[in-house]
């Protein structure tokens, strides 16, 4: 219910708005002119008060389709409807007649204060826009322009937004492109990623929220510092995955890395990087995932196979990352000197495996082992997703190692209650 109580008409503008008058349009809208005005009637909408849609955002729902909407409340914004005439049953006490009034007066009151609203948006940009642009808009019975205020907005951006299906893969690749400084608010990439989503709205083309949040995925996952918190947000039930979610889980890991690690923050990413290329470049499946139309060798015949039998050697390398990392979170104070040694060590190890992979291949050309994949049905194997003969109900094509989307984790060693 509206925390407004008065029956008579309200003076929003004066009460309530942040603009009592919108910004001219001179001549033909354009999609940025459109965009400002668009931002300055959310900004009044979500300034009158009112329980709708969660009660934080006022009456901004006004504006916003329901996906929009979604995007920062997990409360749905429902337009109050008149409750029609009222008839109490006749069967009703004097005590419960009472209250059946008041609730139905309520009813009334909140429809009226949301029409009320409604057309003093309308009436704003109205104002704003010369008349030749609205006339389409027009009704010529009734005099007004548009039944509500989504629906005046969506014709002026699909008539002057002008935005293609290039427009949006342009904008699209531009936000691709966002990296995070954790010196800077990360707020500055949703924001990115919002702004994409209004423009795609406009261009008739709108984004879901799961689109988004792989969106975010990709940008996120670019700095590694980030890995331990994308783990746990891979975790997180499906039914948790929005992007209000989303972004209040980033918005905290953000700001832990920056109480907790501070300058050494990317350190500490990289250590976690390494250790992600240490187990992808060292680890490798049971040899019969790893060839193909060969015979199996009985032993194994390089260094990483080796690795596989005998693990103390990935295992040692491992552990020192773990310590280096652990000091880090505990001190944020691991040297750079020790970071660089780490990732000397690390490159040498792959050279030497390298060399002998190259001597064996010398020897016996004949014998190759296949690049370790990641399949949802089968896990660690030989093959991908796509090209997976034998998928399981409910197979997902795209999983891979970095997102394994809830697959099987057989002979992924390096995981922890792994599978065999």
């Amino acid at each position: 219910m509206s925390q407004l109580t008065a029956t008579t008409s309200v003076n929003f503008k004066e009460l309530y708005f942040l603009h009592p008058t919108l910004t001219k349009i001179h001549g033909e809208p354009t999609y940025q002119t459109l965009t400002q005005l668009h931002q300055e009637l959310k900004a009044n909408a979500g300034s009158v008060p009112s329980n709708l849609g969660g009660g934080t955002f006022g009456y901004l729902g006004i504006l916003l389709t329901d996906a929009q909407y979604a995007l920062v409340s997990n409360v749905a914004f429902t337009a109050p409807v008149h409750p029609g005439i009222f008839a109490p049953a006749p069967t009703l006490s004097g005590p419960q007649a009472a209250t059946a009034k008041q609730v139905y007066e309520d009813a009334v009151r909140l429809h009226r204060e949301y029409i009320t609203l409604e057309r003093t948006l309308i009436q704003q940009t109205v104002e704003a826009i010369e008349k030749e642009y609205l006339q389409a808009t027009m009704n010529r019975q009734t005099g007004q322009y548009a039944s509500t205020i989504k629906e005046l907005m969506k014709f002026l951006f699909s008539t002057y937004g002008n935005i293609t299906a290039t427009d949006l893969d342009i904008k699209a690749e531009e936000v691709k492109k966002t990296t995070i400084d954790l010196t800077k608010p990360i707020d500055s990439m949703f924001n990115c990623i919002e702004e994409l989503a209004d423009y795609a709205e406009a261009a008739d083309s709108p984004y879901t929220q799961l689109q988004l949040i792989d969106l975010g995925y990709i940008i996120i996952k670019k700095n590694p510092a980030f890995q331990h918190d994308i783990r746990q947000w891979l975790r997180r039930p499906k039914a948790e995955h929005t992007w209000h979610n989303f972004k209040l889980h980033f918005r905290v890991a953000h700001q832990e890395l920056k109480n907790t690690q501070g300058p050494t923050a990317d350190n500490l990413g990289y250590a976690n990087a390494i250790a992600e290329l240490v187990i992808e470049k060292l680890q490798v499946p049971p040899q019969d995932h790893v060839y193909h139309h060969q015979e199996v060798p009985k032993e194994p015949t390089d260094h990483a196979a080796a690795i596989q039998h005998n693990p103390s050697e990935l295992t040692s390398l491992l552990q020192q990352l773990l310590t280096m990392m652990s000091n880090q979170q505990q001190q944020a104070t691991l040297p750079h000197q020790t970071t660089t040694q780490l990732q000397n060590q690390v490159t040498n190890r792959n050279n030497q495996r390298n060399n002998k992979n190259n001597q064996r291949n010398n020897r016996n050309p004949t014998k190759k082992t296949t690049e370790k994949l990641y399949c949802w049905t089968h896990g660690a194997c030989a093959h991908t997703g796509e090209a997976c003969n034998k998928p399981a109900e409910g197979h997902k094509k795209e999983a891979t190692f970095s997102n394994m989307m809830n697959g099987s984790t057989k002979y992924c060693f390096w995981i922890p209650n792994h599978s065999t």
